[in-house]
């Protein structure tokens, strides 16, 4: 699998970009995108990204991975803007990159050759990122921020810390984890945790993201809840990146 993996990244003719909308669940409009990926690995198996970013990781392959989903990410923000959209995109990072790996400099450089700027980007990040809790990790993520990125922390809620994450680390969006989500309707303690991590964000002027929504009773209720935005199946499956221009111009008419 490595070795297959390795011939996609060179060639880059086996990795393809998806998109899955967020919106903001008051007024239904687009509020940007979580940037994924797939591979179909010799133009045949579809190997889930569960299978093969471990294998980016623990290769070391996962820096140039991430740089082609970047530079991809900025490909299609410009193309975007030609059509007059300008969604925000988030890209996820990997714990392997933070602090040392990403270039801030690289990234600033990236978004300027396509005529973009670190507003046009959020950097997604785990808990994986921040366990260390080290200086080196906190001044580039204060340095990303103070540059214009946007930093979110996907799967909150998960973890040991992630109350300590939000008092120590520069965060502007969290997203709830579809574990909270995906009975909400019918658990009274899901729904508590939920409303208490929406009064406890709506404190620190966090943007809050949930993730997993699959049916419309449950976006109505996070809506009612006072949770912003929303993401899941249930407003849109990932997409290719060339059928996201046709899919909005359907969402919003």
């Amino acid at each position: 699998l490595e070795t297959d993996f390795r011939h996609a990244l060179e060639h880059h003719d086996e990795f393809m970009l998806f998109l899955q909308p967020i919106i903001n669940l008051n007024d239904r409009r687009i509020s940007g995108f979580e940037v994924l990926s797939r591979w179909r690995r010799r133009g045949n198996e579809l190997v889930p990204p569960d299978r093969f970013i471990p294998l980016a990781e623990e290769s070391g392959l996962i820096h140039d991975f991430s740089r082609w989903m970047l530079i991809e990410a900025c490909r299609w923000l410009a193309a975007f803007k030609t059509e007059a959209l300008h969604p925000n995109l988030a890209v996820n990072l990997s714990s392997r990159q933070i602090p040392n790996r990403l270039s801030l400099d690289w990234l600033d450089a990236t978004l300027a050759e396509y005529q973009l700027s670190p507003i046009d980007l959020t950097l997604e990040i785990t808990e994986g990122v921040l366990l260390a809790d080290s200086p080196a990790t906190r001044t580039w993520l204060a340095e990303a921020r103070q540059r214009g990125f946007r930093i979110s922390l996907d799967d909150f809620g998960t973890g040991y810390s992630s109350l300590a994450y939000l008092k120590n680390f520069p965060l502007d969006r969290i997203k709830i984890d579809k574990s909270f989500i995906h009975d909400i309707e019918n658990r009274t303690l899901d729904q508590a945790l939920v409303r208490a991590i929406l009064a406890m964000t709506g404190e620190l002027g966090l943007e809050v993201v949930a993730e997993g929504i699959e049916t419309n009773s449950q976006l109505l209720l996070l809506q009612e809840m006072g949770c912003s935005y929303g993401q899941g199946y249930g407003i849109a499956p990932p997409m290719p990146a060339p059928n996201v221009i046709g899919w909005v111009r359907s969402f919003t008419q």
